[in-house]
Order: structure tokens, then sequence, then C-alpha cells
């Protein structure tokens, strides 16, 4: 710590200005700051310090790096039960110290993590909104759901909603791989079975079979809103909008990552018609259990989708938001798993 910063951290009040007055006090404080002393001398050091004003200092050394102290000031010397209690607790902030640095540093690297792996703006003409949950604490802000848009050329659009297997840590990292990967094979131009083909083959090189990823692909082509729509053992968009009757639902591929080329995926026509939308979603949400153990399940998700959209003044964010609201009522609370859903509409 530098000179400036360690008045406060040794003592308050008149503690802190006998410090800043007294230069062998000083120096005795950097002593024990200083990393190059030994427990031994550093634990000499901290022994009582007279004050000026005829009160007592003592000085506490925390275990933690970098170095800090703990002042106490005191008008009666400390018997020496109660210095024994004290340097008991002290001896307790060091660890702790350490652990809130970790936790810090872990919220940064994740939440870096999260920063880097979201995309960028919608593109012209769409309207997009994301609820994204991650229900595990040791994860922060990115989980094992993640989701993507690209824009490969003016005239297209791929977006992609996928869920890795399993929870906390583990789940985020290969959440970023797979998002990577993506990023990397959209590059090269792919169609949406070539690019579930090329990510599944890489799901499985990398995770080794220890963990499974499901994907909800989209292809967009913006000029005439035809739609194609892949996926790889994961629930399928609902639609919103339109005729009002529900269309058909398309079947899923196996998940990515379980048997790399074994079959090859299908991608199912479909067309965005103007005001209308999809709603994709990961399982946490459609399995999200009530107190009482029943599934909201994809009828009632629909409902909840179809009652939001009904008010056609509402973006795609009130639509996002209204159905999250009620996934969040349903479950009591945050349902159990990762939850994440995507509203996609066409503005015209």
């Amino acid at each position: 710590t530098d000179d400036d910063a360690l008045v406060p951290t040794v003592a308050a009040a008149s503690g802190a200005s006998a410090v800043a007055q007294d230069p062998s006090l000083r120096d005795r404080v950097l002593r024990i700051l200083s990393p190059d002393t030994s427990p031994a001398v550093r634990h000499l050091l901290s022994n009582v310090w007279p004050l000026p004003d005829g009160r007592n200092l003592t000085l506490l050394p925390i275990t933690s790096t970098p170095q800090r102290l703990l002042g106490l000031v005191h008008p009666d010397a400390l018997e020496a039960d109660a210095r024994d209690v004290l340097v008991s607790l002290v001896g307790a902030v060091g660890p702790a110290l350490v652990q809130a640095r970790m936790a810090e540093e872990r919220r940064t690297l994740l939440g870096t993590f999260s920063r880097v792996l979201r995309p960028g703006r919608a593109p012209e003409g769409l309207d997009i909104a994301v609820e994204y949950h991650p229900n595990t604490s040791a994860a922060e802000a990115f989980g094992g759901d993640f989701y993507d848009w690209f824009a490969p050329d003016p005239d297209r659009l791929l977006l992609a909603l996928g869920d890795v297997a399993g929870k906390g840590i583990p789940a985020a990292a290969a959440a970023s791989m797979a998002v990577w990967s993506l990023r990397a094979l959209c590059r090269m131009g792919r169609g949406v079975e070539d690019l579930a083909d090329g990510l599944d083959r890489t799901v499985a090189d990398e995770l080794h079979g220890e963990r499974f990823v499901t994907l909800c692909l989209l292809e967009l082509n913006r000029t005439t809103w035809g739609l194609r729509v892949l996926l790889a053992g994961h629930p399928a968009p609902i639609q919103l909008g339109g005729s009002g009757g529900p269309a058909t639902t398309p079947t899923a591929d196996r998940p990515l990552g379980v048997l790399p080329g074994s079959t090859p995926f299908t991608a199912h026509a479909s067309h965005l018609g103007p005001g209308e939308g999809l709603m994709l979603f990961t399982d946490g949400i459609s399995e999200a259990t009530s107190p009482d153990g029943e599934r909201l399940g994809r009828r009632r998700l629909r409902e909840m989708a179809a009652a939001a959209w009904a008010d056609h003044s509402s973006g795609a964010a009130d639509v996002a938001a209204k159905v999250w609201e009620g996934v969040h009522g349903w479950a009591g609370g945050a349902p159990d798993d990762d939850c994440a859903l995507i509203v996609l509409r066409r503005i015209h």
C-alpha cells in the first residue's frame, strides 16, 4: 500500500492522526506492512504504542496480500485475555479477505465473459429482446445457456439459442466454447445444417462426451423473410402473431456432441410475416416447476406469450419481460435451472 492509503488503513480518528504526525510510528507501520518482514518481527512491532494524549495504539497485522493492519486506540492497557481474543478475531479476517478478493476476481472474469459473448445491436427491421437468468451464484452473470446472432451478409441473419447440460462454471466454460465456435463457423458462410454439423463435432471433441449441447438455430432471409429452423435436441420456438393458429411444431434432431456425424441435421422451412414474431427458449423456462411440483409446460408458456403479444403496442422487450414475469410467478421465485428466452419480432 502507498503512504497516503496507509493512514486510514491503520486506525481511525486521532489514531490515524498520530500515525501521520509521528515519523517513528509511521516507520514502524511501514515495516509491519513490508512483505520482507518476518512474522516474528512483525509480532514484536505490533506491540502497544503510547500516543501523545495518553491513550494507546495497538497494531494488529492482518494476514493478507497486500499486508494490512487493524489499529485499535484504547485508553487503558489491554489485558492478556482481551488481546488474545482480538488476535484470534483479526486472524480470521485475513482468510476472509482472500476469499472476498477471489470472489471479486471471479465476478470480474465472468462479467467479462458475459460482455464479450453477447451479440451486438439487433439488425435493421428486427426487434430482438432477451431475458437471460443463470441460476447459479458461482457463475454470476453467465451460465450454461448461451445465445448469439450474426449477420454473415446483408440479407441473412443467423440466430442461436443453446443450452449446455449442467450448471455453474463448467457449463459456462462450455457455453463460451460453443459461442466462439459458432462465430468461427459462421464466418465461413455456412448454412444452418453445416453449422450444426461443425459444432456437433467441435462439442464432441472439446467436451469428450462428458456434456452435450442443445441448440435452436434460425436462418432468416431479410429480403424474402423466409425462415429455416434447425433443432438439435432443443425445444421448438413458439410462433407469435400471424393467423393465430398454432404452427406445426418441428421435430428436434439429436443434441450436439452425442453421436457426431451419425445422422444429418434437418432444417424446417417457415416464413415470418409483417408484425409476426417468434419466441425461443431453453428448457429451464418450459420446465419451471410450481411450488406444488407441476411443470409449466409448452401449452401454458404459449398462452403466456400470446397474452403478452396481444398488446400490439408492446415491443419485444415488453413481451419477453412479461413472459419471464409469468415464469417467475409460476415457479414462486427463480426456477431451479438456467433460463433464457429470446423474442424476435419483424418490424415491417
